[in-house]
């Protein structure tokens, strides 16, 4: 009997987190459609759209994989596709940011970077100077962004991102090297099926391992702890009444 339960947890514990993956991977895949659909309304005589680009990395990983990227006259536009809901808030250069949904903070890598690398990778053999790429990290319209920013970052809503494309303006690229540069990216592109399924295990393991929910306040960097209040406990900052940040648990 004994044996009976621990095989039904551990079937439980595994049907749980095959739909949880599942479900942000079908989520994931509904934003760059949304996004793809997007980009495919922008004129087509002024902009190569190309999808789902996996090339090899400089980074710890072997390889990076690339939602978007639109090649221009006006730059290469590499685009990272965040379906998320609630509230995201960080800054450009922190290395996490954090989602806000119903009071449950949960922490995930900084985007910005995370395209940083995406450009990187391209940028190794298209050996095109740097500020040829353009870097945009879009996020679902359900989605409200709080991002600290020294500079023009990039960071929008998808219902902004075609304006923000064609923002830029100013010619960097002759246009008769853009086929030239969509042609190369295809050659370079990781077809194989093996290697896409590799480097996707790879990447959820690293994203299970760095997101989790938070134990130290956002706002001022003090330790969060449990407290009980009116309706009944919650998650406070420990530097109260400087700081009132909440959470629940």
């Amino acid at each position: 009997m004994k044996y009976i339960v621990i095989f039904s947890t551990m079937i439980f514990i595994m049907v749980s987190r095959y739909k949880i993956n599942h479900s942000a991977k079908n989520k994931g895949i509904k934003g760059e459609k949304e996004v793809n659909r997007i980009l495919r309304s922008l004129p087509w005589n002024k902009y190569i759209v190309i999808d789902d680009i996996m090339v090899k990395s400089d980074s710890g990983l072997k390889y990076t994989q690339i939602d978007h990227i639109v090649v221009s006259t006006y730059g290469i536009f590499v685009i990272e596709t965040k379906n998320y809901n609630g509230r995201v808030f960080g800054a450009e250069n922190s290395g996490y940011w954090y989602q806000n949904v119903n009071g449950k903070f949960v922490k995930f890598r900084n985007p910005i970077k995370q395209n940083y690398a995406h450009i990187m990778g391209l940028k190794k053999f298209l050996n095109i100077k740097m500020e040829c790429f353009i870097s945009i990290v879009a996020f679902s319209d359900q989605c409200e962004l709080e991002i600290d920013s020294y500079d023009n970052c990039n960071v929008v809503n998808f219902k902004n991102l075609k304006k923000n494309i064609k923002s830029y303006n100013k010619i960097v690229i002759e246009e008769s090297n853009l086929i030239s540069i969509r042609d190369k990216i295809y050659k370079y592109n990781i077809r194989s099926s093996k290697a896409r399924n590799k480097h996707s295990k790879i990447v959820q393991r690293k994203v299970e391992r760095e997101k989790s929910y938070i134990i130290r306040c956002p706002h001022c960097g003090g330790r969060l702890v449990k407290k009980k209040g009116k309706y009944g406990y919650f998650k406070g900052c420990r530097n109260f009444p400087e700081c009132r940040f909440t959470s629940d648990f």
